[in-house]
């Protein structure tokens, strides 16, 4: 990239909570990280920059770049999981703007010496110099602590994220000046690439909102009129519940998870918008996108095959890490039209009574049955064999009350009977994680709390 990030420096770039963002304010925060960073006596390639808040965020990314150093975004929630990373980092130096339990060498950069920026300040910093990460660098890392299996590090080069951006814009039907609401973390690669790096190359503008309630979201979105409103399934059904009128026009995108029925169809009626789904991961990026819930519809230049022995879908596409290898996804799929269609997940196969099913049919049977929105099955071992737990919510704005025995009763007419499950769970919501996908070791630790009725009518 020629051009450095920010047009016009005195420009309003990020809104977040209310306050505004310049892209001067903003390198001034990135010169103050610059500069604690450089005081350590034994620096790594890598920095740790983790805090809940866009600008510190974006601030830690651009101090990074300019030092050519890899900047590695942790959410701030995580507690045992990073600690890995000293493992991989030993001395991990960890820039943030508050004390918390994550491990390595904290670094704790404020904002400025308690005004709105330190130009007046008795300790005044120059504002950094921005630079773009170039070629085959590596942009950013993300540490993704996953639902199930150890965490891991996904690094993204910059050619990757260029290349995937250049096609976002149309892909998404966006313009490249774009105004975005980012609903999603700006340590999660959905509020990253959506809702910092996509307004900051294309020289647009992005809020954020992290501390506000869902009717601030709503009163946020009505009065920017975005054109992108990025988010994961948990917000948009937070979305729909709280709406009592219309929003404005947008692209409403949801990813990181998948969306359910009840999500998609309360938000068209409460909202009288239409949700656009994005399929992909962290390693692959954008993979198909799709609304209401037909086949999935390919990334432009992306191409995809289903392998023959095990059905699942595989993916070559020019922003993935080897751009010249067959990517084998989590997914089995099935050709449809010019699409694909996700039949569940390939570790979601498990064998019981000697016969092997995807434990992704009892969520796709629940959720046909009136009232139920959200559910997750998770395996677990009964008698030294596999057995299955369902966990349900009520479907947004719906008034039927589930009750688990009736629900196993719907589930027996509609499956073989070793695929229904010995116990289920009506809860009030799914738990998360920090990502906003539905968090299934806290489901695990509740199965031994669900009642036995199940068990004694099976």
């Amino acid at each position: 990239m020629n051009r450095p990030p920010f047009e016009d420096l005195a420009a309003t770039f990020l809104v977040e909570d209310g306050v505004a963002w310049s892209g001067e304010r903003i390198l001034r925060l990135s010169g103050r990280i610059i500069r604690a960073v450089s005081t350590e006596s034994d620096p790594t390639a890598v920095i740790g920059v983790c805090s809940p808040s866009a600008a510190f965020v974006l601030a830690g990314v651009l101090a990074a770049w300019r030092l050519d150093r890899q900047p590695l975004l942790l959410d701030p929630t995580l507690r045992s999981e990073p600690a890995s990373l000293l493992v991989r980092f030993p001395g991990l130096a960890i820039v943030t703007d508050a004390a918390g339990a994550m491990p390595g060498r904290r670094i704790i950069v404020a904002e400025s010496d308690g005004a709105e920026d330190d130009r007046e300040s008795n300790d005044p910093v120059e504002p950094s110099s921005p630079v773009w990460p170039e070629g085959e660098k590596i942009a950013v890392l993300f540490f993704t602590s996953g639902s199930t299996g150890e965490p891991k590090i996904v690094a993204k080069r910059a050619d990757q994220l260029f290349l995937q951006m250049d096609a976002e814009l149309s892909w998404l039907g966006v313009p490249e000046k774009l105004k975005v609401h980012c609903l999603a973390p700006p340590f999660h690669i959905l509020g990253f690439v959506y809702g910092l790096f996509l307004p900051l190359l294309g020289r647009g503008t992005t809020a954020h909102a992290p501390r506000a309630l869902p009717a601030q979201w709503i009163a946020n979105i009505n009065a920017g009129r975005p054109d992108l409103v990025v988010g994961v399934p948990f917000h948009f059904r937070t979305l729909a519940a709280h709406a009592k009128s219309a929003l404005p026009p947008s692209c409403y995108f949801s990813s990181g998870a998948p969306l359910t029925p009840d999500i998609d169809t309360a938000f068209r009626s409460r909202t009288g918008q239409v949700i656009t789904q994005g399929y992909g991961s962290t390693e692959t990026g954008g993979i198909a996108k799709r609304t209401g819930f037909g086949a999935w519809r390919p990334f432009p230049k992306l191409e995809w095959r289903i392998a023959p022995d095990s059905g699942r879908l595989t993916v070559r596409s020019p922003w993935q890490e080897n751009p010249a290898e067959w990517h084998v996804t989590d997914d089995v799929a099935a050709p449809e039209g010019d699409g694909f269609t996700i039949l569940g997940r390939a570790d979601s196969v498990i064998k019981i009574g000697g016969k092997r099913f995807s434990a992704d049919e009892i969520v796709i049977a629940v959720q046909s049955i009136a009232g139920v929105g959200e559910a997750a099955a998770i395996v677990y071992e009964r008698f030294g064999e596999n057995a299955v737990a369902l966990f349900v919510t009520r479907a947004t704005g719906s008034t039927v009350t589930l009750v688990a025995g009736d629900l196993r009763d719907a589930l027996a007419a509609r499956l073989a009977p070793f695929k229904v499950p010995r116990r289920i769970g009506v809860l009030d919501e799914m738990p998360r994680l920090g990502n906003g996908k539905i968090d299934r070791q806290r489901l695990s630790a509740l199965i031994p709390g669900l009642g036995a009725e199940l068990e004694a009518r099976s």
